[in-house]
């Protein structure tokens, strides 16, 4: 009876968790406006309601819809944020619990925000500092590639017809050219396969959790 209770109970869960694929910009600007609306002393649905008339992102706008619709009908604001899995994480949740538990929602949600700008600034900063070096890496990756595949296989002939013994680093050097050439379709495939799954796993809620925590345990701000 309790594993049959289980499975029906994840069955519900799965019909009711809704996914959208909102801009994280968008997400924080909500959680802002709504904590500037609630300390100004506005009551939370006819926040919800000023928020969703100015919102021009159409997914979002319905969310806004389905959470009005939920405060409406009785639920928590908790409770209606908790449809919607990969919009609030459960950081967020927790937090949006505590501030209506204690009448302190306002500030919840400026903990939030806080928090909030604090992580994207940081994933910034990340970024700048890493571009320059991966632009460098990529750079240098090209030359070394063009070198191997056009300009080595030029003079290979040439080395051969001294008929002398060639320097061990020219060896591996040309050898290194014959196995790109040769493997050149199979390494362009896994290239292919290793930025299908980069862009899954970017897609996935679990590695973004772990991202935003390295990000918060980075060392600049």
């Amino acid at each position: 009876m309790n594993i049959w209770s289980m499975i029906i109970k994840n069955q519900i869960k799965s019909t009711t968790d809704k996914h959208y694929r909102i801009p994280t910009k968008l997400q924080r600007a909500f959680s802002r406006d709504l904590e500037i609306l609630l300390g100004a002393g506005l009551h939370l649905v006819d926040s919800i309601e000023l928020l969703r008339k100015q919102c021009k992102h159409q997914e979002f706008y319905d969310v806004l819809g389905d959470i009005l619709i939920d405060l409406k009908a009785g639920k928590s604001l908790a409770d209606s944020f908790a449809c919607y899995p990969n919009l609030f994480n459960n950081f967020y949740l927790n937090l949006i619990r505590v501030g209506e538990a204690t009448g302190q929602l306002s500030d919840m949600l400026f903990r939030i925000t806080d928090y909030q700008e604090k992580v994207a600034g940081l994933k910034r900063n990340l970024v700048q500092a890493l571009s320059y070096p991966a632009l460098v890496v990529l750079v240098a990756i090209a030359s070394l590639t063009f070198i191997l595949l056009f300009v080595l296989p030029t003079f290979e002939g040439l080395f051969r017809e001294f008929d002398a013994d060639l320097p061990w680093l020219t060896q591996i050097v040309l050898y290194m050219s014959e196995q790109l050439q040769a493997y050149l379709g199979v390494l362009i495939a896994a290239m292919l396969l290793i930025c299908g799954l980069l862009w899954l796993f970017r897609r996935s809620k679990a590695l973004n959790s772990m991202l935003d925590k390295l990000a918060v345990n980075l060392p600049f701000s």
